[in-house]
């Protein structure tokens, strides 16, 4: 058993002082959880995780009491958090990826709380697309994400994502049917009689006219409405 040792300093200040094996113990304790922590990031490389929480996202002043400040707006984001090894010290780190999905008062918090629980629970099921679509529809009609952006990813940092975007879906058929339209045209230049196709003008039209996928990602902005699903 380890021996404790008490004394006191020169100014009659009463110490209590450690001996060499409580400190080795407690190194030991230190070094094991730590080896533990690196030896689990390791095996997250390349990994990611995904979740949904609801933070405070302003401060306010409190009317009853002057120098207090108490939360005013809660945020609801989806997280990418994935494990990436420093290059200098070849140590690994948790890093993290967020978007903002949508923002209320803090009366409404509640929405925001049932919202992430939903898309959690199909995440946690299995069905991490559709939660990440719906999570993307969510953040687009917000205004926090540009449904026609360049970068389709919804998370522009760490390992590539399991999932499609529905940007990416759009893209990806929008260029299918631009190869379509210039192999028709190679048919046509090889003498072949083929059916006339207008050229759709921009990435838009050329998106719409294939039918099914989603792109209109409107949301009401009226104060009764909540962020919600439409499972």
């Amino acid at each position: 058993m380890s021996e404790f040792h008490s004394s006191y300093d020169n100014e009659g200040t009463y110490q209590h002082v450690e001996d060499e094996a409580v400190r080795a113990e407690f190194n030991a304790i230190f070094h094991a959880e730590e080896e533990a922590q690196q030896e689990e990031l390791s095996e997250r490389d390349e990994l990611a995780q995904y979740n949904f929480a609801v933070w405070v996202e302003a401060f306010e002043q409190s009317l009853d009491h002057d120098m207090l400040e108490v939360p005013s707006r809660y945020a609801l984001y989806a997280e990418k958090t994935w494990a990436e090894k420093d290059g200098d010290h070849g140590t690994f780190r948790e890093a993290i990826s967020s978007v903002k999905l949508a923002e209320v008062p803090f009366a409404e918090q509640d929405s925001l709380q049932q919202t992430a629980l939903e898309l959690q629970r199909l995440v946690d099921s299995g069905d991490l697309a559709f939660a990440m679509q719906r999570a993307e529809k969510l953040a687009a009609s917000n205004g926090f994400l540009d449904p026609q952006r360049s970068d389709p990813r919804l998370f522009t940092a760490g390992p590539a994502d399991d999932f499609a975007t529905l940007r990416e879906m759009e893209l990806d058929e929008a260029r299918e049917a631009f190869e379509q339209f210039e192999a028709g045209l190679a048919e046509a230049a090889s003498g072949e009689a083929i059916p006339y196709t207008p050229i759709p003008n921009d990435l838009e039209e050329m998106s719409s006219a294939l039918g099914d996928i989603e792109t209109e990602l409107e949301f009401p902005v009226s104060p009764d409405d909540r962020p919600g699903l439409e499972l």
